[in-house]
């Protein structure tokens, strides 16, 4: 989860998107947020590859963070060590001492009563990430909790999608276990898990939120929550990720709250990742989207113009652990998805992903790999297009010609892949769309900057 504040605008500066440094990081938030005289502040996980010999070590503190407390490798708990401004700092595994979503409260609100002017916040949290370790407090709670059983719950296997979900087979209590809870379905306890650990994060909201209204600025700072990627639980057969293109995978919570924006606002439009920091600028006074940025800013879809000019379509990706890219789209080679970084600064894998049984995301009555490669996709969402009301059309790179198309409306489980129907995909409406369709998807994965709102 993630976690931003922005208070008090300061006069706008001189700064604009063709100032933007040549070094990749300082194009990003935190370098313009100090160019506009916020003061800046991360806590939490960073990223997977952070602290690692390859990205500098522990001293290294990306540029425009005026206080820095970044987690070294993937997301703990306990037994962490954090690059305190650069120094490591090495923590245990008592609650009371080192809890890491306590830590970052402690921090965050510590900051927000020592600073002065304007501020920027982050904090990027594990919760609830695996491994899910939750408070003491919250041992029994949602203890009869069950995760949504809708219509794909455990539906599987499926023929007619890619060949990851033609060899997963339906779960049984136990099957996978985790944590030893073979008496309940694996995606309950994660379920559980997720809802426990989440506790603490409600009490820094609260904390933090009490401590910006004991500074007299609540009325003048937008805060924003949000994440990195939806999860499964149990859909399909799997018992709990996020690696694949359904919408429990690729939909986001997000809330905001800030000066302009009424209560209980809401808003179809779709937004992405790549909006975020075009937005959080704009919260921040900032006139223009720096050039090289991808997204672009809503606020003013939630704020005074809900009705201005929007995306219809969306991009959604997933690289796989050793994606090289499509035919027709270069791209350089990705390092395997569960990295994390040793005592010793190197970096290692969590897990061995393309493992065949015992994987630990679903039955192992599965054949099915635990990441493939074949598991490697790229999609175009349409909202409200010209092409299509409401659907998700996807290529997938290791599967010549292979297509996964689902109308949302009509099958908002996805229980139908319409592409490989053969009823369906021989006539020439359903044909003509699929090629209108792969369009639009080459021209979002070829776009850069501004255009990418409405690529061409």
């Amino acid at each position: 989860m993630f976690f931003f504040l922005m208070s008090r605008r300061p006069p706008r500066s001189t700064l604009s998107s063709s100032s933007a440094a040549s070094d990749v990081y300082k194009r990003q938030v935190a370098h313009y947020a100090s160019s506009l005289n916020y003061s800046t502040f991360y806590a939490g996980k960073y990223l997977n590859n952070y602290g690692s010999k390859e990205t500098g070590g522990i001293k290294y503190i990306p540029p425009g963070w005026d206080q820095w407390y970044g987690l070294v490798g993937n997301s703990k708990y306990y037994n962490y060590t954090v690059s305190n401004n650069g120094v490591a700092e090495k923590h245990g595994g008592s609650y009371e001492q080192d809890y890491f979503t306590d830590y970052l409260t402690n921090k965050s609100v510590e900051f927000v009563e020592q600073v002065r002017g304007a501020f920027f916040i982050m904090i990027g949290t594990p919760a609830s990430h695996i491994p899910d370790d939750y408070a003491p407090w919250t041992e029994n709670m949602f203890n009869t909790t069950i995760a949504p059983r809708n219509e794909n719950f455990n539906h599987c296997p499926n023929l007619d999608k890619h060949t990851m979900m033609r060899g997963i087979q339906p779960m049984s209590p136990g099957d996978p276990s985790v944590d030893g809870m073979n008496h309940m379905y694996a995606a309950d306890w994660v379920h559980i898990k997720r809802l426990r650990t989440l506790q603490s994060v409600d009490v820094m909201i609260e904390r933090i939120i009490t401590a910006v209204r004991d500074k007299g600025e609540l009325e003048n700072t937008f805060f924003l929550l949000t994440s990195d990627n939806g999860y499964h639980l149990g859909q399909f057969g799997l018992a709990y990720d996020k690696r694949q293109l359904y919408e429990e995978d690729i939909r986001v919570p997000m809330v905001v709250r800030g000066p302009g924006i009424a209560p209980n606002t809401r808003t179809a439009a779709p937004a992405m990742h790549i909006d975020l920091a075009p937005t959080v600028l704009e919260m921040m006074g900032m006139p223009h989207t720096p050039s090289q940025m991808d997204g672009a800013s809503w606020l003013g879809l939630v704020t005074d113009d809900p009705g201005a000019d929007w995306r219809t379509e969306m991009l959604v990706e997933y690289q796989g652990p050793t994606f090289s890219g499509m035919s027709d789209i270069e791209y350089d080679a990705l390092d395997p998805t569960e990295v994390d970084v040793d005592q010793a600064g190197e970096l290692f894998d969590m897990a061995n992903l393309t493992s065949v049984g015992g994987c630990k995301w679903f039955s192992k009555a599965s054949s099915s790999q635990c990441d493939p490669e074949s598991n490697t996709y790229a999609c175009v969402r349409s909202i409200k297009s010209a092409i299509d009301a409401n659907s998700v059309y996807c290529e997938f790179t290791k599967e010549e010609n292979f297509v996964e198309y689902y109308d949302i409306d009509a099958d908002p489980f996805q229980l139908y892949n319409l592409a490989q129907n053969a009823t369906v995909n021989r006539t020439t409406t359903f044909t003509a769309k699929m090629k209108s369709l792969a369009a639009r998807l080459r021209a979002h994965m070829k776009c850069s900057g501004h255009n990418c709102l409405h690529p061409e």
